[in-house]
């Protein structure tokens, strides 16, 4: 073991640790979930976690990802083990020939990695896979429709289980329902209950307690029926999850028998598809929420992928994939360094060994609530709107896919579906004959000037999309990350949205390394949507109409001589220093109110802001207003917070909370802390502690040179701005004169 490597494991094992048992506490159900919807056996999930603990830690490209089995592959998986089932013989005696698929695929995605086209997800247009990933969360929901019912499966496909449900839901068991309808309402409002009690543990773990409990005091381990309402209702063991004896029975070894068979191949094909976009997806989404910025290596990532998927196909897992609800968890949940990833394998392993016999106890319902919130996440209402912000065309290529895909229950149909329906679109738009159109794409005319004063000026013209892109991007990423660059697309015919949507993204990693990139010449394109992602070809000129609460904003600027904007502003550079927002993206803020306290000559900047918590399929949309004011002198960089049970367990692995012995009210109401202790003893004297002790709680920020403070998740009424506008003034009269720059009386 390195120095380095044993110096790291030393200054965050406490950390890491917490952070992979809470990890393990939601893979847990979400592994043995994807396992019994692939209709594989239920330790299949459960094993890939272990092997991404134990292998995958060691060898990918993200720093803080973890790695399990992706909801994605259910789809895959349960038509897999029909099509290549033998004719006539049961369908679960395919998975051996499901495994060989896998495995193919696994060595594909190394392949990918080793040639170094880890880029080439960029390389499908985004709303053709967010269409398919909605369509997949579709069919992940009927899927489960016979579990969550307690009823016969009416077959597979989107339409047969859509046609019967009437029948179903007549026959359904009104129990079973009931766990399946809690699991799933419990996991949607999850984050709208009382955190400082719900947020100790994760979502997935109370819904198991509380099934637990249910299927404990029903009896259904000695019962084969109850009497409910006048009515005999059906309960038993074949409800519950179903565990072999030992870990070694579910060993199943790969067969390569069917590989001369066109269903194999078209298995592999659409494996290896969904794998290579998830992990893709999910390794840029956790390099956004890294609190330390660490770049991510997609192709390293796709080969640590592939092997590990390999490894987990020869002994019958699952394959491997970054999961982004996991990490998200892990993130949140304090870890820094890969050895989350392991952790949380670790803490699986135990879970399986020690309690199994717990884990036979908790409903397949369960399982099946937790699964059709992950496939409402998919093809939630807010995927279609985000679609349509970006411009109506958008929107189609969602619909699109989505629809064929359900259709004909084939994801390569979909996608290629989506992709025509996107080259039409655009052919369309650009006005421009099909054969230079075409011409277009394979050659995109992308010129770079190189300056001895490191600016670098791309000019781009003819067509850009997401099928040419790839020699655009290889472009920026040989760029040294402090370089400044320019590209210029006054003579481009198209950008489409997936091209500005991954612009965008590494605009944002590229200024947070220091470098700096401006856009020009967009000015004469139009567009369907205000929306920056929204495919460009000339300007929008769109009347500005305010909200109700926009005009009352105004109101409360115009009376104050300060001045409003209700401008989106979709770069919040100046909040991105913030440690709040390290690992929470920022959509976009507005509603800006700008205006200084005259008596310190102190400006500040009042805004809505919308973030993100998580990402992918674990994202929590949160609105606030924050105010942020400019301190003239160098402050100590620090957080104060409400002190609560849960941040308490979280400090037990960092050792941060800053207290003031002869202030013990403060200190017990509060949660303070930062990188040095004695500054920020400094700055929070007597005098602010006492004013502190009286107050409303607000989340209040430094990173050095302006405090941000906001109360988490709420827009401010207009008379919540004044209140906080005079909280943060008391505030200034209560800190010692040294910080501010006050005007001469």
């Amino acid at each position: 073991m390195s120095e380095q490597t044993s110096t790291v494991i030393k200054n965050h094992w406490k950390s890491d640790l917490l952070a992979g048992f809470s990890v393990a506490l939601v893979a847990m159900p979400l592994a043995l979930g994807v396992s019994i919807a692939s209709d594989v056996p239920p330790l299949a999930g459960v094993m890939t976690s272990v092997i991404a603990g134990f292998l995958t830690t060691f060898y990918r490209g993200t720093s803080i990802g973890i790695n399990g089995t992706s909801n994605g592959m259910i789809v895959i998986t349960a038509g897999a083990m029909v099509s290549l089932a033998d004719v006539g013989g049961p369908a679960f005696n395919a998975f051996p020939h499901v495994l060989g698929a896998f495995l193919v695929s696994g060595i594909l995605m190394t392949l990918i990695g080793v040639l170094k086209l880890g880029r080439i997800g960029d390389m499908l247009p985004s709303s053709v896979i967010y269409g398919m990933l909605a369509a997949i969360g579709i069919l992940i929901i009927t899927s489960q429709v016979d579990d969550a019912l307690g009823t016969v499966a009416a077959g597979k496909s989107f339409f047969k289980v859509f046609l019967a449900l009437p029948q179903s839901l007549s026959n359904m068991n009104i129990i079973i329902f009931t766990i399946a309808l809690c699991s799933f309402l419990f996991s949607m409002f999850y984050h709208k209950l009382p955190q400082r009690f719900f947020g100790v543990v994760p979502a997935p773990v109370w819904v198991l307690i509380g099934s637990i409990a249910v299927v404990i005091a029903v009896g259904f381990t000695s019962k084969d029926s109850v009497s409910l309402l006048g009515m005999n209702i059906e309960i038993g063991k074949k409800f519950l999850i179903s565990l072999p004896g030992s870990i070694k029975e579910s060993i199943v070894f790969c067969s390569f028998a069917k590989i001369h068979t066109l269903n194999f191949w078209m298995v592999v094909l659409s494996s290896t598809l969904i794998l290579t976009i998830e992990s893709l997806l999910s390794a840029k989404s956790v390099e956004k929420l890294d609190p330390y910025k660490r770049k991510t290596n997609l192709n390293k990532d796709m080969v640590g992928m592939g092997l590990s998927t390999v490894a987990a196909s020869l002994i019958g897992a699952l394959p491997v994939v970054t999961v982004i609800l996991r990490s998200t968890v892990a993130i949140n949940q304090g870890g820094r360094t890969k050895w989350v990833n392991f952790f949380h394998g670790l803490f699986i392993l135990i879970f399986v060994l020690a309690l199994s016999g717990l884990i036979q106890l908790v409903p397949l319902a369960t399982l099946a609530g937790i699964l059709i919130y992950t496939g409402y996440k998919l093809a939630a209402p807010k995927v279609f709107i985000e679609a349509y912000q970006k411009g109506w065309e958008q929107l189609l290529y969602l619909v699109a896919t989505l629809f064929v895909t359900l259709y004909s229950s084939n994801l390569m149909i979909g996608l290629a579906f989506g992709i025509c329906i996107c080259f039409i679109i655009q052919l369309i738009k650009t006005e421009i004959h099909p054969k230079s159109f075409f011409q277009s794409i394979r050659t995109p005319q992308i010129d770079i000037a190189h300056r001895a004063d490191n600016f670098h000026m791309i000019k781009v013209n003819g067509v850009l999309n997401f099928a040419n892109s790839r020699r655009f991007f290889t472009e920026l990423d040989n760029i040294k990350s402090t370089d400044r660059i320019g590209i210029d697309f006054a003579h481009a015919r198209l950008i489409d949205s997936t091209v500005l949507e991954n612009l965008y993204d590494f605009e944002y990693k590229y200024i947070r390394q220091g470098g700096k990139l401006e856009m020009i010449g967009m000015d004469n394109h139009r567009t369907s949507s205000s929306h920056p992602l929204a495919m460009h070809f000339l300007p929008p000129k769109k009347e500005v109409v305010l909200s109700r609460r926009q005009r009352e904003l105004k109101e409360l600027a115009d009376s104050n001589g300060w001045e409003f904007k209700p401008e989106v502003n979709w770069f919040a550079s100046n909040l991105q220093k913030f440690d709040f927002f390290n690992s929470r993206p920022i959509e976009y803020k507005n509603n800006f109110i700008c205006g200084e306290y005259n008596k310190f000559d102190i400006k500040w900047e009042i805004a809505d802001i919308t973030f993100d918590e998580g990402a992918g399929l674990a994202t929590e949309v949160f609105h606030t207003t924050t105010l942020l004011v400019y301190i003239p002198n160098p402050i100590p960089n620090f957080t104060l917070e409400r002190e609560g049970f849960f941040n308490r367990f979280r400090e037990l692995a960092n050792h941060q909370d800053v207290n003031f012995g002869s202030h013990s009210s403060f200190s017990k109401k509060y949660l303070l802390h930062g990188p040095k202790v004695e500054p920020i003893k400094n700055f929070f004297n007597p005098r602010l502690l006492r004013f502190l002790e009286g107050q409303d709680i607000y989340h209040i920020e430094s990173n050095g040179e302006a405090l941000l403070i906001f109360k988490f998740g709420r827009e401010a009424h207009t008379n919540q701005v004044q209140k906080m506008l005079t909280f943060t003034e008391q505030i200034l009269e209560n800190i010692d004169n040294k910080y501010l720059q006050t005007k001469e009386k």
